[in-house]
C-alpha cells in the first residue's frame, strides 16, 4: 500500500509502464538505425541504379520500406500521443517528444514523399536524388534527437 501512495499505482501498472517504455525505446532506435542507413547509403546509392530499371526498383523499394517504417512511425506516434495523454503537465518531455514526432511526420509527407513521387515519375535524375538526400537531413536530425528525449 505504501508504494501506491508514493507512486500512485501498483506493481502491475509499474511493470506495464516499463514494458511500454521498452517498446517505445526499441521503436525509436529502430527508426534511428533505418534513417541513418537510408541517409548515408540508400539514398546516395539511388544514383547507381540503372535508369532503365530505376522506376521498377524504386516502386519495390517504396513498398518494402513502407512495410518496415510505416508500422514503426505509427507506433512511435501512438506512444507519443499516449504519453502526452498520461502526462500530468502539458509542458513536459512527453509534449516535446510528441512535437518532435509530429515534425518527422511533417518532414516526411511535405518534403520527402514529394521527391519520391518525382523520382517515381521521372526516374533517378541526379537533381532529385540530391534533393532527396538534403530533404532527408531534417528527419535524420529529428530522429537522432528523439531517442534522447
Amino acid at each position: 500500500m505504501g508504494d501506491f501512495l508514493v507512486y500512485g499505482f501498483d506493481n502491475e501498472s509499474r511493470s506495464s509502464t516499463v514494458s511500454m517504455d521498452l517498446a517505445k525505446t526499441i521503436i525509436d532506435w529502430a527508426i534511428l538505425v533505418v534513417v541513418w542507413l537510408v541517409q548515408l547509403a540508400v539514398y546516395p546509392g539511388f544514383r547507381r541504379i540503372e535508369k532503365s530499371r530505376f522506376v521498377t526498383w524504386h516502386s519495390r523499394y517504396l513498398r518494402l520500406m513502407g512495410y518496415l517504417v510505416g508500422p514503426l512511425m505509427i507506433g512511435q506516434l501512438a506512444f507519443a500521443v499516449w504519453n502526452v495523454f498520461m502526462a500530468r503537465h502539458w509542458i513536459s518531455a512527453e509534449t516535446l517528444y510528441l512535437g518532435l514526432v509530429a515534425l518527422t511526420w511533417i518532414a516526411t509527407f511535405r518534403m520527402v514523399v514529394p521527391i519520391h513521387d518525382k523520382l517515381q515519375s521521372r526516374g533517378n535524375e541526379s537533381k532529385f536524388v540530391r534533393q532527396l538526400v538534403w530533404a532527408n537531413w531534417p528527419r535524420t536530425v529529428l530522429w537522432s534527437v528523439i531517442v534522447f528525449v
